[in-house]
């Protein structure tokens, strides 16, 4: 296995943070009205929303994390995915903007 899933924690922000930073492979994300421009509040307020959805609907955003030594430093979280219900949030592309900041390690 090259990654790993795990729950977020408030403790991840800043390695989402960084992820955020790519604002080519984040842009739908960026784009949800209302969402914050600074790459620290939009992870504080994902990490929020998946705790608080995992708490209330048994669902949300899992970090994607580095599992394979080849793949640069074990845990490091390179992206996130996970279900959004479409009808409860603006956020229904989740799993696109995982898809673009993760293909690069599962090539």
């Amino acid at each position: 296995m090259r990654l790993t899933l795990r729950p977020f924690t408030g403790d991840d922000v800043d390695a989402l943070a960084t992820v955020f930073d790519d604002k080519e492979a984040m842009w739908d994300v960026l784009a949800i009205p209302d969402m914050p421009t600074v790459s620290c509040a939009v992870a504080a307020h994902r990490i929020e929303e998946s705790m608080s959805g995992w708490a209330a609907h048994g669902a949300g955003f899992w970090a994607v994390a580095i599992r394979a030594p080849d793949l640069g430093r074990v845990g490091r979280i390179i992206g996130y995915c996970g279900y959004v219900n479409p009808a409860k949030s603006v956020a229904g592309g989740a799993l696109n903007a995982c898809s673009r900041s993760v293909g690069e390690f599962i090539r």
